[in-house]
């Protein structure tokens, strides 16, 4: 496991607001829980859904080819349920740069290794999902409602915190 903690060094946490969309469900604004990634290279800032509910990190293929990712030769190809569907999912073994929000983006991205599954004929609204296995088992993630936000810290923090 590989980390470059210049960003999360010394416990701080990385807060996001979250994402309001343009639009209304139940009278409610829609608020999702977005950080910001790059995969393969720092030059393409991603919005990334957190999503608890995902067993991997997925990305849209043309996040790939527009980071110049290889994906002839995956490690492997599985196919997955996404949005209601089957899809396959090549993965590739890749580092990941988490960066800073808004006027912290000058500190520099964190950065780790990870298995990303690339996704022909990608549907959801973001162009990457960060799932349990690359990212939730990576960094101590808490996401409130109420205070609209999503704080990512270092992965010690969790059991600082509670013990286990």
């Amino acid at each position: 496991m590989s980390f470059c903690w210049s960003a999360l060094a010394n416990s701080v946490a990385l807060v996001y607001p979250f994402f309001a969309e343009n639009h209304l469900r139940r009278g409610r604004t829609v608020l999702r829980p977005i950080v910001l990634v790059s995969i393969g290279g720092t030059d393409l800032i991603l919005d990334a859904l957190v999503d608890s509910g995902s067993e991997h990190v997925l990305a849209d293929e043309s996040v790939a080819l527009a980071a110049g990712i290889d994906l002839s030769s995956p490690l492997d190809a599985e196919e997955i349920g996404l949005g209601g569907g089957v899809v396959e999912a090549r993965f590739v073994a890749v580092k990941a740069y988490l960066h800073h929000p808004g006027s912290d983006a000058a500190m520099g991205p964190t950065s780790w290794d990870l298995e990303v599954g690339f996704v022909a004929g990608w549907r959801p609204l973001y162009p990457c999902i960060l799932g349990n296995v690359g990212f939730l088992d990576r960094f101590t993630v808490t996401l409130s409602r109420l205070s609209q936000a999503t704080a990512v810290e270092s992965m010690e923090t969790f059991d600082n915190r509670f013990g286990t």
